[in-house]
């Protein structure tokens, strides 16, 4: 934990450094623990594009546009850079940043860069391999321009393509060359190559390999044009998986585009071409980035107006041997193509790998402010009958202007008000790829560190996405082995009726770096829906623990947050801290800010766990907000029986329904917070509406003369429990509240009075986000 606590001062110098001057040495420290956070040793599913290591591109981007001040319009504009002007959103919102210009601020060391840049141009450098992240430095590159010069780049980093199942591509920002077309005086990079000695690595399927020696060669300037943009070196064609898909590491990367896999866009095969169909991914890897105008986003529902593919078919109307084979071309997402007896169907869904599914309440919508992740792969989702109809599609091809299709530009495109008299860099060429198949044999890999063994297994190796602390600083920290549960991931969330989740302590709070804790989701037999009825059964799996970093498991939930996924959905949470008055409470009480922003239901357990709860004769931990334990200063101390009988009684609420399923039961029937969990509103009109007693004295009323109070009937504290009947246990209760500032307590007061809620373990029903785009 000290560590943790080293990384936010850290966070917190990169903070002063942005504002105040900083040492050079200084300066220096913050990009490489940066650099660190980002290049973790972890590659899941990556494909190999050739069955040996390669460089496949290695030619300028575009120039001047990285390290100006991208929020405002002159300063792009001067620096050459793109201006999207007059953009407007569906939704009314504010067009983000990322669509209106692709210019970069100087900051880039945030992204995982190590330098600060200034007029920088880029240089995608992609292999056929993943590359080593750890292994990324400036030093291993050498570019070799046509003037003669010879240049080392300042700057490098492994972004936008950090998704466990890419990593292919290396960024490098710097001053590569000039805008004028090479037979005017052009520069650009003639050769790009890894020195020798260079510590650069690719992951091939034998592991790590040395990458000096690769190199590529250019003939052209993306400024020669008329289309000398990115075009795709790879298509490869394999049976959809999200493995390795989104970004878990750093925990603080935007979610802004994700997730965006062919899963979370489209779903799992659902059989609509027959039993033997299957879900097929066509990944496109691209020398460059790839948007309409450089600037605005490629968005899944953009297939028909870039590509189309070419399937080659059989013609059952004739029988002559010669003549039975044609060529089909298939342009339409959703429209299902035969391609002869014997072969089967196809049919294209649509592109992903770009941003996340449209969904109006989340404010995702498919308009001129989408968002996406603006890295070098598009994939393109198959549906196939068989595996025989997936082998027939056998090109791919793109950009064919004169055939009515658009083409691509890179960030240096000229967005949708160009300058005039500024160069931009040129569209894509119209192009054509070969289809490779990987049916049989998917030609990945996967290669991490997971307790200090190498492994290449993807699924240890999700488990090793958990951990966010880089190998150098747990090297110096020397934590406990790690315990062999399940790794609990962010999508997964929404698959579980409740969640309760165990949280270690840092200040009496949530800590950002868990290394001890477990998501012990003990809610596979809470309730299910059936039909119009909620009840209670057992479900046929057991309840499971599952190892989490507990405050980087909830800051990769943007998505789950934005789709209003875990809405309604009950939670609670178990301790441990160190001492008495150590965080016992308010740890949990800092975890429910998690829980109110996604509009979950928080259950304490109250003082439901009896006489014991009142016990002092001997030290115990837990609360009414839920069970724990003392671990001591060094973590030595072991649960004892009282507290172990506690957690059990907690976890009964979930895993056997005694308690919790009554809860939510009785939720139903009576409408309380029921939109969330089974979709039948609360009626209002049927709400009574009480005040609480005046408690004032009549001298003081008399000063500050307050406003009369209203016609409604006084509320005494023994009518609480006559609500629904019973005791406040498991009663649902929610609050709003009137503050007379901005900032005057709107959140604080709500939130002291889920204390009382606590003390009486009376349910906590938020709204979250719920009310949508209001918000």
């Amino acid at each position: 934990m000290r560590e943790s606590a080293r990384r936010a001062a850290a966070l917190l110098a990169l903070a002063l450094c942005a504002a105040l001057p900083c040492s050079r040495a200084q300066t220096a420290q913050q990009m490489s623990l940066f650099a660190a956070m980002y290049n973790q040793d972890i590659i899941i599913n990556a494909d190999l594009f050739a069955s040996y290591p390669q460089m496949m591109s290695g030619g300028l981007g575009f120039t001047s546009i990285i390290g100006v001040d991208n929020t405002n319009e002159t300063a792009v504009r001067s620096a050459g850079g793109a201006w999207n002007t007059g953009l407007t959103c569906s939704n009314g919102a504010t067009p983000p940043q990322r669509v209106i210009t692709s210019a970069n601020a100087p900051n880039v060391w945030t992204g995982g860069f190590n330098c600060t840049a200034n007029l920088y141009g880029g240089l995608p450098v992609c292999f056929s391999w993943p590359v080593l992240p750890s292994s990324i430095t400036k030093e291993s590159f050498l570019i070799h321009l046509t003037d003669g010069t010879k240049v080392v780049p300042p700057c490098i980093g492994l972004s936008p393509n950090f998704e466990f199942n890419e990593r292919h591509c290396v960024v490098l920002f710097g001053n590569f060359g000039n805008r004028l077309p090479s037979k005017q005086g052009g520069i650009y990079p003639r050769r790009v190559e890894v020195v020798k000695g260079a510590r650069l690595k690719l992951v091939g399927p034998r592991g790590p390999v040395r990458a000096a020696g690769l190199y590529f060669k250019n003939k052209q300037s993306p400024y020669d044009g008329p289309t000398t943009g990115p075009v795709f070196m790879a298509a490869k064609l394999s049976v959809l998986t999200d493995l390795g898909e989104g970004i878990t590491v750093p925990n603080f990367a935007s979610q802004v585009a994700f997730p965006n896999g062919g899963v979370a866009l489209y779903g799992k095969y659902d059989g609509g071409l027959g039993l033997w169909g299957q879900r097929y991914r066509l990944r496109l890897f691209y020398s460059g980035g790839m948007t309409p105008d450089g600037v605005r986003a490629m968005r899944p529902d953009f297939f028909s107006r870039f590509f189309y593919l070419v399937a080659e078919g059989k013609d059952d109307t004739t029988y002559l041997r010669h003549h039975r084979t044609r060529m089909i071309k298939i342009t339409q997402p959703g429209q299902i193509y035969r391609l002869g007896k014997g072969i089967g169907a196809v049919k294209v869904l649509g592109l992903a790998d770009t941003g996340r599914k449209a969904d109006a309440a989340s404010g995702v919508i498919y308009d001129n402010c989408y968002q996406e992740d603006y890295d070098n792969y598009i994939d393109i989702i198959v549906d196939a009958s068989s595996a025989k109809a997936a082998r027939a599609l056998k090109v791919v091809r793109a950009y064919y202007t004169s055939e009515g299709y658009s083409s691509v530009y890179n960030p240096g495109g000229p967005g949708m008000a160009p300058t005039p008299g500024v160069r931009y860099s040129t569209p894509a060429p119209p192009q054509a790829v070969w289809i490779s198949h990987a049916l049989d044999n998917p030609k990945t890999v996967t290669w991490c560190r997971y307790n200090g063994t190498v492994t290449v297994d993807p699924i240890v190796c999700s488990k090793a996405v958990a951990e966010t602390l880089p190998p150098a600083i747990l090297e110096k920290i020397k934590p406990e082995p790690r315990a062999d549960y399940p790794v609990i991931r962010p999508e997964e969330l929404p698959d579980f009726d409740g969640l309760i989740f165990g949280i270690p302590t840092r200040f009496g709070m949530m800590p950002q770096q868990a290394r001890h804790c477990w998501a012990a989701l003990k809610a596979h037999c809470l309730l299910r829906a059936c039909g119009t009825n909620m009840q209670a059964h057992l479900l046929r799996r057991t309840a499971r623990s599952y190892r989490l970093q507990v405050k980087a498991l909830w800051d990769a939930t943007g998505g789950l947050w934005a789709s209003g996924a875990l809405v309604g959905k009950p939670a609670a949470a178990f301790c441990s801290v160190a001492t008495q008055g150590g965080g016992m409470e308010t740890t949990i009480m800092t975890a429910l800010t998690q829980f109110t922003h996604h509009g979950m239901i928080f259950v304490p357990p109250g003082y439901s766990f009896g006489n014991e709860m009142f016990n002092t004769d001997h030290v115990k931990a837990g609360s009414p907000w839920g069970a724990g334990t003392f671990a001591g200063g060094d973590g030595s101390r072991r649960p004892t029986d009282v507290e172990l009988a506690y957690a059990k009684h907690q976890a009964s609420f979930f895993q056997l329904g005694q308690y919790f399923a009554k809860v939510v039961k009785k939720l139903a029937a009576k409408g309380a917070a029921a939109a969330a969990l089974v979709g039948t509103p609360l009626d209002v009109r049927r709400a009574q509406l009480l005040q609480v007693a005046e408690t004032l004295p009549s001298p003081i009323l008399e000063k500050i003369k307050p406003e009369p109070r209203r016609g409604y009937p006084d509320i005494r504290p023994e009518q609480l429990a006559e609500f629904d009947g019973g005791a406040l246990v498991g009663k649902p209760a929610a609050a709003f509240c009137s503050v007379s500032t901005q900032g005057g307590g709107i959140e604080t007061t709500i939130m002291t009075a889920v204390t009382q809620f606590a003390h009486h373990g009376m349910i906590f029903v938020p709204p979250g986000y719920s009310y949508g785009q209001n918000m």
